[in-house]
């Protein structure tokens, strides 16, 4: 009878450990200077195709696709920082940075 509690514990311990573990979804993770980026070149795309939703989506959609991020996940990450006021000020700072390095090279 002993022997059959220790391995019902065993099985209940293999089958819940995975689920507790595997259920639990990290939030979709994007670095602060691609998320700069990104945020840069669709504020760009947004101001080129403003009445232009077809164009402005396939933008979008290149630009997605160039970082290898869905909207869902950008906008996602967005949610998930956006009461870390200490995230945004280097975010901006990125930003900026980026901003400059596309007008010297004539991108921008």
């Amino acid at each position: 009878m002993k022997q059959v509690k220790k391995i019902d514990i065993i099985f209940l311990v293999l089958f819940f450990v995975p689920l507790i573990f595997g259920g639990c979804k990290k939030a979709p993770q994007i670095d602060r200077s691609t998320h700069a980026k990104i945020y840069v070149e669709i504020t760009i795309a947004q101001s080129k195709y403003a009445n232009l939703p077809d164009s402005l989506r396939i933008a979008k959609d290149k630009i997605y696709s160039k970082y290898n991020v869905t909207e869902d996940v950008y906008h996602s990450v967005i949610k998930s920082i956006e009461p870390k006021a200490e995230y945004w000020d280097g975010f901006y700072k990125d930003v900026r940075a980026y901003l400059d390095s596309l007008k010297r090279s004539g991108t921008f």
